[in-house]
């Protein structure tokens, strides 16, 4: 089973000095970063390049959070996904009928492109 043996570890801004440390990850699911909350709710200065980083936010979709993590050589994960499978599940919920992810997924690149060019757009 996936996640067999993982730690979920759910903390306040506070003790992110702390619990960075020992973390294989660090996933934000805060408005902090959208348009109208800019910022990173973490100190670049706490993230390694052996740390990956999800960041929910998928827009801007290259939030602080992302660019700072991925200059630090961390494993990023925008919020593209997230926005993706989020409007195929509300499709299928109220048409009854499968969403086509693949053109949605071609959809949202295309729509992102002008925002963060050809090889940002991948989301691991």
């Amino acid at each position: 089973m996936r996640g067999e043996g993982l730690e979920l570890v759910i903390g306040a801004p506070a003790e992110l000095p702390r619990l960075v440390t020992t973390a294989s990850g660090l996933v934000n699911a805060t408005p902090m970063g959208m348009a109208a909350h800019p910022g990173s709710p973490v100190d670049p200065a706490l993230l390694r390049d052996d740390l990956w980083v999800a960041d929910i936010v998928y827009r801007p979709l290259l939030t602080e959070l992302v660019r700072a993590a991925s200059a630090r050589g961390c494993r990023v994960l925008t919020g593209a996904g997230m926005a993706i499978n989020q409007a195929a599940d509300s499709f299928e919920l109220i048409t009854g009928r499968p969403a086509d992810r693949s053109a949605m997924t071609r959809d949202f690149d295309e729509l992102v492109a002008d925002e963060v060019g050809p090889a940002a757009q991948r989301r691991e």
